[in-house]
């Protein structure tokens, strides 16, 4: 999959959305959402794995807004591409760059450099050690280099 053709490519896999709706629409009005993730869910994950290991990066995204996806979940995306991708910490985490490359904006968001604008979390805890760290609900936000939680 890495050949010339794929170059540019990125996939936005977003598992949080399917791992939402197992965990919550079971025995809920949703339950048929579930039973149609249920039955697509290791394929799903084993594609993901191939697409990955080709070479072709993954990026984080939301389906927020869809049911049992709330915006809150996003970072969880983390989480299930350590836990069910076998990332490490480190590669889940260079997801959030990749979206950056992937909307042409890296030149100015996405890592932390000099010249670059300052977005960044404060976080107890390292996530290369846990990625679910970046869960914290009580974590400090920075926007522009300006405190905004």
């Amino acid at each position: 999959m890495s050949e010339p053709k794929f170059k540019g490519t990125f996939v936005s896999p977003t598992l949080v959305a399917g791992a939402g709706i197992l965990k919550i629409g079971e025995g809920t009005a949703f339950s048929y959402q579930a039973d149609k993730t249920r039955e697509i869910w290791t394929d799903l994950l084993q594609n993901v794995a191939k697409i990955y290991q080709a070479g072709i990066p993954l990026t984080l995204a939301t389906d927020a807004g869809t049911s049992f996806n709330g915006v809150e979940l996003t970072a969880m995306e983390f989480q299930l591409f350590v836990e069910k991708i076998h990332l490490t910490p480190f590669q889940a985490l260079l997801t959030s760059y990749h979206s950056a490359q992937l909307m042409k904006i890296d030149q100015d968001y996405g890592s932390i450099e000099t010249g670059k604008v300052a977005d960044f979390l404060v976080l107890k805890g390292n996530p290369l050690e846990d990625v679910k760290v970046v869960q914290q609900v009580d974590k400090q936000v920075y926007k522009k280099g300006r405190r905004v939680f």
